[in-house]
């Protein structure tokens, strides 16, 4: 187990994810403008293609990538 981080989903909630979990991260375009852009963390155990988990929030995926970058 490399670590976790923190997130903050789109309904405000606190999740800490094991950063070995994470499989992929993908984003929701804005449908209108007022809309802000979605940033979807999946989950999966390691060495499975199975996604068991989706968190949303709406902190932009090169700002998690940066952050998961440490544990490399």
């Amino acid at each position: 187990m490399k670590g976790f981080i923190k997130i903050t989903d789109c309904s405000n909630v606190e999740h800490n994810i094991n950063v070995d979990f994470i499989y992929s991260i993908t984003n929701i375009l804005p449908r209108t403008e007022k809309d802000k852009l979605i940033s979807v963390i999946h989950l999966s155990h390691k060495g499975e293609n199975k996604v068991f988990s989706d968190i949303r929030t709406y902190e932009v995926s090169s700002n998690l990538l940066k952050r998961l970058e440490v544990y490399k």
